[in-house]
C-alpha cells in the first residue's frame, strides 16, 4: 500500500522495537500500519509482541559494544553524522546502523555530545563502550580534544582504533602525489576523461572507435578521479592501461586512435584539435607509460587489500571468529 501510494516507509527517529508501546511517538508509516493491523490480527499482534520482547532482551544483554562513527555532507551540504554499533549477541557478531543525525558542531566535544544524546535515546550506556573506530580526522582522532579522548574519559577501558582501510587510503593518496611525474600522470588521466565526456560529439567518436574494436558490451567508460579516494585513480588508470599482469584489456590504443581522428576531423574547431593533439602527445611519452605501469604494479597488491579491509571477514578474523 505504501509503495503504491508513493509514501515513505521509515519514520524520523522512533523506530526501535522496544519503543512500540509508547503511543506518543511517531514510529513512521510502515510501523504504524503494522501496529494498526496488530489490533485486529492476533497473528500479527503475537509477532509484534515477540519482536518487541526480543529487542528489549537484546538491549538488556548488551554488555559491551564498539562504536563506528563517521560524517559526510549530503546533497544539501548538511553534515550527517552516522553512528554504527557493533556487539556480540549469543556468540554472533552483529552490526547495526544506530542513527544518522545532522551535525552542526564538528569539534570533538560537539560530536561527543551528539553521540551521548543518541546513545541515551536508545538506552545504551556509553560506559560500556569498549572501543571505537574512526578515520584520522582531528575531531575524531585527537589525543586531547578528539572524540576518542572524550569517550576515554567516560569509559577508562576504552580503546581507540584508527580504521586500517582509511590509513591505507591516506598512504596511497599521498603516494599518488609524491612527485611531479605522478601528479602529471593522474592530471593527464583526468583531463582525458573530461575532454571526452564533456562533449557528446567527442564521445560519439570515442564510442564508435572503442566500441567497434572491443564491442559495445565490453566497452569501458572513462573514469573521473575523485578528490579523496586513491581507488578512483586506480580505476582511471586500469580502464586506459589495463592491469599490470593483463595489459591486453586496455583501451590505450583505441584512445590514441580516437584522439588522432578528432584532431583531423573538420567538424571540430581549432581549440578542440589542439587539446586532442596535446593529450595524444602526452599519452605517447615514455614517462607516461613508465609511470602508469609503476602504479599499476602497486595497485595490483593494494586494491585487493583495500577491499579485504572493508569486509566482515577481516573483522571476524580479528576476533577469532
Amino acid at each position: 500500500m505504501l509503495s503504491k501510494q508513493a509514501l515513505p516507509f521509515r519514520g524520523h527517529r522512533n523506530e526501535p522495537a522496544y519503543t512500540l508501546d509508547n503511543d506518543t511517538l511517531n514510529h513512521g508509516s510502515f510501523v504504524a500500519t503494522v501496529q494498526l493491523m496488530a489490533k485486529y490480527d492476533p497473528i500479527m499482534a503475537a509477532h509484534v509482541s515477540s519482536v518487541q520482547y526480543k529487542s528489549e532482551q537484546r538491549l538488556k544483554r548488551l554488555e559491551k559494544q564498539r562504536l563506528k562513527v563517521d560524517s559526510t555532507q549530503d546533497n544539501t551540504s548538511i553534515d550527517q553524522f552516522s553512528i554504527l554499533i557493533r556487539y556480540v549477541f549469543k556468540g554472533i557478531i552483529c552490526e547495526r546502523l544506530l542513527s544518522v543525525v545532522p551535525s552542526n558542531d564538528s569539534t570533538g566535544q560537539g560530536l561527543f555530545n551528539l553521540l551521548s544524546q543518541t546513545l541515551e535515546h536508545h538506552k545504551i550506556d556509553p560506559r560500556k563502550c569498549s572501543s571505537d573506530s574512526t578515520d584520522g580526522a582531528a575531531s575524531y582522532h585527537g589525543q586531547y580534544k578528539g572524540l576518542q579522548s572524550k569517550l576515554a574519559d567516560v569509559a577508562d577501558h576504552h580503546v581507540h582504533i584508527w580504521c586500517y582501510a582509511h590509513v591505507l587510503n591516506l598512504v596511497l593518496t599521498d603516494t599518488t602525489k609524491c612527485c611531479v611525474s605522478a601528479v602529471s600522470f593522474f592530471s593527464l588521466l583526468q583531463n582525458l576523461a573530461t575532454f571526452l565526456r564533456t562533449s557528446y560529439k567527442r564521445m560519439a567518436v570515442c564510442i564508435e572507435v572503442v566500441g567497434k574494436e572491443m564491442g559495445q558490451e565490453e566497452m569501458k567508460r572513462l573514469k573521473l578521479i575523485g578528490e579523496t579516494r586513491w581507488s578512483g585513480k586506480f580505476n582511471a588508470a586500469a580502464v586506459i592501461f589495463g592491469r599490470f599482469e593483463k595489459p591486453s584489456v586496455s583501451t590505450f590504443i583505441n584512445l590514441l586512435t580516437c584522439l588522432s581522428i578528432i584532431q583531423n576531423l573538420e567538424k571540430f574547431n581549432a581549440k578542440t584539435k589542439h587539446e586532442a593533439n596535446a593529450l595524444l602527445h602526452n599519452l605517447l611519452k615514455f614517462e607516461t607509460i613508465l609511470t602508469a605501469f609503476s602504479y599499476l604494479y602497486i595497485f595490483e597488491t593494494t586494491a585487493p587489500l583495500s577491499s579485504y579491509l572493508q569486509t566482515s571477514a577481516w573483522i571476524c578474523s580479528l576476533h577469532g571468529v
